[in-house]
């Protein structure tokens, strides 16, 4: 009897396997484009798709993808932010745009744009008097540069995502822009001013 339970129980088992191995399997041929992003180098992300965002006010483009959403914040949401922004925009792929968590959920990417009022004052110096940098050590603030632009990436100490946001000084403007995923972290390389 004892011999009789232990077959049944690796015929079981062996059933079970092939289950959790069949419904894997199948699971990712179901996933558009799980098999290509699996095939590519790790970053890698076509951008053949992508469309421009341009801001001919504040004079800079960045690109995005093409069924992303991007959404220019009214001045009611503006105000929940500390300092309070003069412009912000924020780029979300559609499935987290109409997903339940939206408005939860960070976005791919959001960019806020304040003014700078203090013309003497240096990047590092205004981050410090807005509240908006964590510790200033080396650690949390390093340079920042992509082929169109030269800023600080901040990092907060806590590891809540997004942790980190890119400041770019230009003119009498301080950009903000704040990955949220990959994607995000892509369209700031494409970020420039016109």
């Amino acid at each position: 009897m004892k011999y009789h339970r232990r077959k049944i129980q690796k015929k079981s088992l062996l059933s079970l396997t092939a289950i959790l191995l069949i419904t894997t399997w199948l699971s990712s041929k179901s996933i558009p484009g799980t098999a290509e992003q699996q095939s590519h180098a790790p970053g890698h992300m076509d951008t053949q798709n992508w469309i421009s965002y341009v801001d001919p006010k504040k004079q800079f483009r960045l690109s995005y993808p093409g069924d992303f959403i991007a959404r220019e914040r009214n001045s009611r949401e503006l105000l929940k932010f500390t300092p309070v922004p003069e412009h912000a925009v924020y780029f979300m792929n559609p499935h987290t745009a109409s997903g339940q968590l939206s408005g939860i959920e960070p976005a791919d990417l959001e960019l806020k744009v304040y003014r700078m009022i203090h013309s003497h004052l240096s990047l590092k110096d205004w981050l410090r008097n807005s509240s908006l940098s964590p510790e200033m050590d080396g650690d949390v603030i390093k340079n920042f540069q992509t082929k169109h632009i030269n800023g600080l990436e901040v990092c907060g100490a806590t590891m809540v995502f997004p942790g980190c946001s890119i400041y770019i000084l230009h003119t009498r403007f301080i950009f903000q822009l704040t990955p949220g995923s990959r994607a995000g972290q892509i369209m700031i390389e494409s970020f420039e001013f016109l």
